[in-house]
């Protein structure tokens, strides 16, 4: 239940950041302190991997364009080429360096701000403005280092906002100071950097806003099939896993005790007189003391290890691993107490009660061998069951599982079988 609680909080604090982020409104880009967290925490290493390549290429390909730009433009000073790689190169390999050390998100992404905004005030100041291709070439070195910083890198928003606002600054002191242009070239370029830091920051906002919803989306569908998974391996009626979740676990355990080689036990539980409840105070009554019993089951239990489940119709199932005879025993005989203390549920019966629920309990415990089926400590549980009922019910009774002697016993034909149940349905039929 606890679970399920849990389940149902996150599943709809996730749907409100999937409406906010899905609303036409601009927000700040940010989820709830909790989601926060888990969304650091999840996309922190991939997301330190992606910086560190893409500012990787940029570096290598930064030093190319220099070196062509050298060996192609003749009138390039090499002044100018030698500041810009002795400078600009060693703090983006810091910065890159950085990345490889999945530092923490303030950390991280304020490392790559600060470096790529002194980047481009080196820039800058390299390239003077002088002239008019100078000071061109320096508006266009800002515009070219905020499309790398938020389409590229895609800071996240805080951060890209802030270095925007710098390097905006930055550019347009540049262009007012920029003595190769005229006054009116001065406002044209700072008003066309203004205008292209604009939209790299409105791109900046739209891709981590995208990024997010995908996140979300991508939790709503795992949350999703969780629930449907859990959904599919509860008994509706008693709330208790299913036989399917049981065989799922008892596989797994089965697969642990071999391994460890420890014990493994199970207890199969079986309501006695059930029929008789049920054709005396109906069916709906019969569920009501299936629910009663399945609620009292968990109390018995030693730890969260332990499964109790619905086996099918009146029976049920305990599985504990790591568990000896002595202890399995011990929790099959809490099992019997506690339904036997708390007594018949209440019903609408007017006529004299003349039963009482209680359980009969078979138990059995085996070290698990991966060469044997887990049907073969089942099958030992079933007997000793048979033998509880058959011995007066209201008991538990315990029958050691030898897996070799098992394996080389040969499975109970349907006739058995069938007779078996006869024999059931007649003492059944003599009690009423």
């Amino acid at each position: 239940m606890q679970d399920s609680r849990a389940i149902s909080t996150a599943d709809y604090l996730i749907q409100y950041e999937i409406g906010k982020l899905r609303s036409r409104s601009l927000r700040w880009l940010r989820f709830a302190p909790a989601l926060e967290a888990k969304f650091e925490r999840d996309t922190c290493k991939e997301r330190s991997h992606r910086l560190w390549l893409e500012g990787l290429i940029a570096i290598i390909v930064l030093n190319l364009c220099l070196l062509a730009d050298y060996l192609l433009v003749k009138d390039r000073m090499l002044i100018s080429i030698v500041q810009q790689t002795e400078i600009v190169t060693p703090i983006a390999l810091f910065v890159n360096y950085l990345m490889r050390l999945n530092l923490q998100a303030w950390a991280r992404e304020g490392a790559v701000a600060a470096g790529m905004t002194i980047i481009c005030f080196i820039n800058l100041y390299v390239e003077g403005g002088r002239t008019a291709a100078t000071a061109t070439f320096g508006l266009m070195s800002v515009l070219i280092t905020l499309l790398f910083v938020n389409v590229v890198m895609r800071l996240r928003f805080p951060y890209a906002a802030v270095t925007t606002v710098l390097m905006t600054a930055g550019g347009f002191i540049y262009a007012c100071y920029s003595h190769g242009l005229r006054v009116s070239e001065q406002i044209i370029g700072a008003s066309m950097m203004c205008l292209g830091s604009a939209i790299t920051l409105t791109a900046a906002h739209s891709l981590e806003r995208q990024e997010r919803l995908s996140y979300l989306l991508f939790m709503n569908g795992e949350m999703q099939t969780a629930e449907l998974h859990r959904l599919s391996n509860i008994d509706r009626l008693t709330e208790l896993p299913n036989r399917r979740a049981f065989d799922e676990r008892f596989e797994v355990l089965w697969a642990q005790g071999a391994r460890e080689n420890t014990q493994l036990s199970i207890i199969l539980i079986d309501v006695d007189h059930f029929k008789v409840v049920n054709d005396v105070f109906g069916h709906l009554y019969g569920d009501e003391v299936l629910r009663n019993v399945a609620s009292l089951l968990p109390q018995a239990l030693r730890a969260q290890v332990d499964l109790a489940a619905r086996y099918g119709g009146e029976e049920f199932v305990v599985l504990l691993p790591d568990t000896n005879q002595k202890m399995a025993i011990g929790v099959a005989e809490r099992i019997r107490q506690l339904v036997e203390r708390a007594g018949t549920p209440v019903s609408g019966y007017d006529g004299e009660q003349i039963l009482k629920v209680t359980v009969s309990c078979g138990v059995s415990t085996c070290v698990p061998d991966v060469l044997l089926h887990p049907e073969k400590l089942l099958k030992q549980a079933d007997r000793a069951l048979y033998k509880a009922k058959e011995s007066g019910r209201n008991r538990v009774e315990f029958r050691p599982c030898d897996l070799q002697e098992a394996a080389g016993e040969p499975t109970p034909s349907r006739k058995t079988s069938a007779m078996r149940r006869l024999s059931r349905l007649r003492e059944t039929n003599r009690l009423r």
